[in-house]
């Protein structure tokens, strides 16, 4: 039908040179302001277009591309030589009624098609059969024009049966992303004790240490000589510390030279760190070096400063001091309300319904909802990244099925499998013809697809505007 109705447009348009201005073209062939406009008229009433503008701007944008089209298609057609028989077209008629066929009320029983009384009209209604073959004479050369383009495509079976086998095993999936509010949650000292009484076995620590020391300001970390107390400098005055500790012990020696001592609470070599104190390599190696036996002794700090120190405590083991986590506890706390107010969400969404409302649901909620082809267990999600245990759930969960709800760093998804593909030489043998012919389909249509915009490259086109042709 639409090529019969362009056809009835192109007749109009050589019929019709009422104005000299040129509207639109098509290579040589140049198109008056009121061709196009009578031309499209027609076109208008076959297609019962929207009186609105842009739908009658969108109906003269394909009318022209019909034209174009109708253009490359008839230049093309005497160019390779290509001619239709009247066998052919009495064959395609039996085949394949063409569209004004379904127009006609008394070939229908009921609602439906009735195609041996088509049958039957076409041998007894002679003027009914010319009809037909008169409507689809041009378009049926345009067919084969079409399929004669599709068969210069080049298919490499092996080609695609080697591509196919590199592809490997994976899955095809729609996937929902919880995107849940985010709350406020207040916590309490209480909220954090309760934490780190639930896990202390976070804060055990084996083999550990604690220390008593003064600390003196060293040389090295001045631009100039330290010297205080009538010429006493600061190593002088820890030496001086020092001996008087092993002579009298760490606590008197500091209270008789009036210096304030410090205490660290617990640590371990494998802490890093002496709180008070920082990360110093050598002084760890130093405490922890069990052949030293040195209770008492002086460290001078890369960093800066000199530490007297004793060995306050030992401990086979010991657990971190709540004082100590309580900021990180109290954080973490409050991480978890929130989470756990997410995952309440999320269990209320997936037991809430079935699994055929959760999609619908999802998009309702604001919920990111995504298509994911060739998954495989190295598989990224965009901006989500590779999620190890979403790809992994996928390809382990049956088709028609969702996936277990998985989380991925503060991040909650569940999958809906729609296919698994296996690819190995035995799925080949009973797959790999249907598998070529449908690459060939789309091979053939991308060359066709090709050969028409090397033919649109090659014409001079001017569209008409639908400022001018609409008014």
């Amino acid at each position: 039908m639409k090529r019969y109705l362009i056809l009835l447009c192109m007749t109009l348009l050589s019929a019709g040179m009422l104005s000299a201005r040129i509207a639109a073209k098509i290579g040589d062939r140049e198109y008056s302001t009121e061709e196009i406009k009578s031309s499209f008229e027609a076109y208008k009433e076959f297609n019962q277009s929207s009186d609105s503008p842009e739908k009658q701007t969108e109906l003269l944008k394909l009318f022209f591309d019909n034209m174009i089209a109708k253009h490359i298609y008839d230049r093309e057609v005497k160019a390779r030589g290509i001619t239709v028989s009247a066998e052919e077209l009495e064959a395609e008629i039996t085949r394949r009624p063409p569209s004004l066929a379904f127009a006609i009320e008394e070939l229908y029983t009921g609602d439906e098609f009735d195609y041996d009384k088509y049958l039957n009209k076409l041998e007894s209604d002679t003027s009914f059969k010319k009809g037909l073959i008169e409507s689809i004479s041009d378009t049926f050369a345009f067919s084969k024009l079409l399929e004669e383009v599709r068969n210069e495509t080049v298919i490499d079976r092996d080609l695609i049966k080697t591509q196919w086998l590199s592809m490997g095993n994976n899955s095809e999936a729609r996937i929902i992303r919880f995107i849940t509010k985010e709350i406020d949650a207040d916590v309490t000292e209480a909220d954090a004790r309760t934490l780190y009484e639930a896990t202390k076995q976070d804060y055990l620590r084996e083999d550990g240490r604690s220390l008593r020391y003064v600390v003196f300001d060293s040389p090295a970390t001045h631009g100039r000589a330290q010297h205080y107390d009538g010429g006493v400098d600061e190593t002088e005055k820890a030496d001086e510390f020092l001996a008087l500790a092993k002579r009298k012990g760490f606590s008197k020696a500091a209270k008789e030279l009036d210096y304030e001592v410090f205490e660290t609470p617990p640590f371990s070599f494998d802490d890093g760190f002496i709180r008070g104190i920082g990360r110093d390599l050598n002084l760890m190696k130093r405490i922890f070096n069990t052949f030293a036996n040195e209770q008492i002794g002086l460290h001078k700090s890369n960093m800066g400063g000199i530490y007297v120190y004793e060995i306050a405590g030992t401990y086979d083991h010991y657990y971190i001091p709540f004082e100590i986590e309580k900021d990180q506890l109290m954080l973490k706390a409050a991480f978890l309300k929130r989470q756990e107010a997410k995952e309440d969400e999320i269990v209320e969404f997936i037991t809430g319904r079935s699994s055929a409302e959760y999609f619908q649901e999802a998009r309702r909620r604001g919920y990111e909802v995504f298509e994911k082809i060739d998954i495989t267990r190295d598989s990224n999600f965009g901006e989500h990244g590779n999620i190890e245990l979403l790809n992994q759930a996928i390809l382990s969960t049956f088709e028609g099925d969702f996936t277990p709800l998985i989380e991925d760093q503060g991040k909650y998804f569940i999958a809906w499998v729609n296919r698994h593909y296996v690819r190995n030489e035995k799925v080949w043998k009973l797959t790999g013809e249907s598998i070529i012919n449908e690459v060939s389909k789309v091979e053939r249509q991308r060359h066709l697809d090709q050969w028409y915009q090397e033919q649109l490259k090659s014409l001079g086109l001017l569209y008409p505007e639908a400022s001018v042709i609409l008014k």
